[in-house]
């Protein structure tokens, strides 16, 4: 683990222990069991992350590094799209999350290259499509909660365990065409590949009232341990403002953040990806 990867998860660790710490343990939680009973929220969000680490095939490192802009300009350019949704189904203290995203994007070079012959070219013409899906399984179980002064809302802390099933799609066609020959002659070639892998996880989270109606979000895990990837490490957090008004039972609320999926994966065949999927997220949810 790096030391960028331990600082992220310590300072997660050591603000909520810190919150805890200031908070009165002699105050009474909010009437009865937070979240009694049944209870239900949803999330739909848009995430776009940047793609940032290496790529080896054979000890030979190629560097990954798109970053959330280029993503930005993807989507907006129609060579992307992506959608990220999380249900999370609960009873009492105990509560099963399901996190899943999926989104493709698509690229193309096209270059033309002189020869050593006056007149004689190549034009190359490459295009690449890649899928990726991350979807998460995690069971969870809410420690404690604790009332701090002036907020209807406790201070929440739980943990949980899972698994990440990740699926990586890539599909490259290219073709070479030689120029300024009374025979001109062309060659292409295209290839795909398909490659799916579940790395086991564990992990925190906690739930911070800034005020009654803002919240502060924190779910962060670590796993692989050679199951799946030699290591993975993910963290979704961000704010929570519960909008004013209800809808029957339910309410709604606004949600962003930031959110990270890394992974460090053997792939096949001598191949090797140390990635990390980094990006803000918005998106409307729905509490019951």
């Amino acid at each position: 683990m790096t030391r960028t990867r331990l600082i992220v998860l310590a300072l997660g660790v050591a603000l909520c222990w810190a919150t805890l710490a200031s908070a009165d343990p002699a105050q009474p939680a909010t009437p009865g069991n937070y979240r009694e009973g049944w209870w239900l929220d949803g999330l739909g969000y848009g995430w776009a992350p940047g793609v940032f680490g290496h790529l080896s095939v054979d000890d030979r490192k190629t560097t990954v590094d798109e970053s959330v802009g280029d993503t930005f300009d993807n989507l907006l350019g129609g060579n992307a799209f992506a959608g990220s949704a999380i249900v999370e189904l609960g009873h009492d203290r105990w509560s099963v999350l399901v996190d899943a995203f999926g989104g493709y994007s698509d690229g193309a070079v096209r270059e033309s290259l002189p020869t050593p012959l006056p007149g004689v070219g190549i034009d190359l013409v490459a295009k690449l499509k890649v899928k990726q899906v991350f979807v998460d399984f995690d069971v969870a179980y809410r420690l404690g909660q604790w009332t701090l002064p002036g907020r209807t809302r406790p201070l929440t802390l739980g943990i949980y365990a899972g698994a990440r099933s990740s699926w990586t799609y890539s599909r490259v066609r290219a073709s070479a065409q030689t120029t300024g020959l009374p025979q001109n002659q062309a060659r292409s070639l295209a290839a795909s590949e398909a490659i799916a892998w579940a790395d086991p996880l564990i992990g925190v989270r906690w739930e911070l009232p800034l005020l009654d109606e803002l919240v502060v979000d924190f779910r962060g895990d670590v796993g692989g341990f050679g199951a799946g990837s030699s290591f993975a490490w993910g963290i979704m957090s961000g704010l929570r403002y519960w909008l004013p008004w209800e809808l029957g039972p339910a309410r709604s609320w606004l949600g962003g953040g930031y959110k990270i999926v890394a992974f460090d994966h053997d792939l096949s065949r001598g191949r090797n990806a140390d990635l990390t999927f980094g990006g803000p997220y918005l998106g409307m949810g729905i509490g019951l």
